[in-house]
Formats: structure tokens, C-alpha cells, sequence
């Protein structure tokens, strides 16, 4: 459990787009597709997410479940880190 915990606060510290990625990478079948661009405005910090179109229905995940995962995720990263980071999966071309 100790050890959990250790790579749980080695994740939360890092930085939010690195983390987005290698979650990601581990959940698509091309990862080289994988692209995630950051904006920070007045609201926060939006991450857009953009993957290969055959990784979409992985990504989201049946009934959505993947994608609320990595929303939740990245908002707990943000609370940690007292900033409120939001999730954009864009629709691949």
C-alpha cells in the first residue's frame, strides 16, 4: 500500500500535460498519434486532447467511462496543484 501511495503522489506532482500523455499513451493502440495541447485562461488550464481516429472508441470507453476517468483524474491533479484544469477530447479528422 505504501508503495501506491509513493507513485500516486509521483504522479500528482507532475507536470498536468505530461501526465495526460502517458495516461493516454497507455490506453491507445497508436500512441505516436497522441497529441495534447494546453491553453491557460481565466478559468484555468484546458487540455486538448487529440488521438488517432481508430483510438476514439478506447479512449472514450463504453458508455463514456474512460473518458469521465481521465476528466477525474486530471481535476484531482489540478486540485492538488490548486488550479482547475478541464478536458477537451477533439474530433479527429
Amino acid at each position: 500500500m505504501l508503495g501506491f501511495l509513493i507513485l500516486l503522489n509521483y504522479y500528482l506532482a507532475m507536470n498536468p500535460e505530461e501526465l495526460l500523455v502517458l495516461l493516454l499513451k497507455n490506453i491507445v493502440k497508436k500512441p505516436e498519434a497522441v497529441t495534447v495541447l494546453s491553453q491557460t485562461d481565466d478559468m484555468g488550464l484546458l487540455l486538448r486532447v487529440n488521438v488517432d481516429r481508430g483510438d476514439m472508441g478506447a479512449l472514450i470507453g463504453k458508455v463514456g467511462v474512460h473518458a469521465k476517468a481521465l476528466k477525474l483524474v486530471m481535476k484531482l491533479v489540478g486540485y492538488q496543484n490548486g488550479k482547475n484544469i478541464s478536458v477537451k477530447i477533439e474530433e479527429p479528422e
